[in-house]
């Protein structure tokens, strides 16, 4: 770990086709939400499988993903503590196409940040990006 903050886990857009279906302004809330869920829950595999057939980018980069969460993850709860959950703290638009939601996702000690980037082309929207980080003033500085 360098100067002790956490990896920047950022996968960005990939120009491809492979995304499925293009979700609803509603549906990102949804979507983000339960892959919150899975990730409050430890089940990493399960949040960013939900997320898949919205992100345009080869699947073996998401599996990429999931792997370097995993491998992180004992780390983040030996210094944090027990997951106790997490909360939604900032959803916000840019314009008519770009929405970020941000979450912190709570343990005993402390907490870390995820973030959500959904980008709509045309008419629909797919997710651009997903991070995560220790950065304790993300939550505050998010405009």
């Amino acid at each position: 770990m360098h100067s002790g903050k956490l990896i920047v886990l950022l996968l960005a857009l990939a120009f491809s086709t492979s995304a499925a279906a293009g979700l609803t302004l509603k549906e990102t809330e949804k979507l983000s939400d339960q892959a919150m869920k899975n990730f409050a829950n430890e089940d990493f595999e399960a949040g960013y499988k939900l997320l898949r057939p919205h992100w345009p980018i080869p699947g073996v980069e998401i599996d990429g993903l999931i792997n370097q969460t995993q491998q992180q993850w004992p780390l983040i709860s030996t210094r944090f503590g027990a997951s106790i959950g997490y909360e939604l703290i900032k959803s916000s638009t840019a314009g008519e196409s770009l929405r970020r939601m941000i979450y912190i996702h709570k343990f005993d000690k402390h907490f870390i940040t995820w973030v959500f980037v959904f980008y709509k082309a045309k008419d629909s929207w797919q997710i651009n990006s997903v991070s995560f980080n220790d950065q304790v003033q993300l939550p505050f500085s998010a405009h």
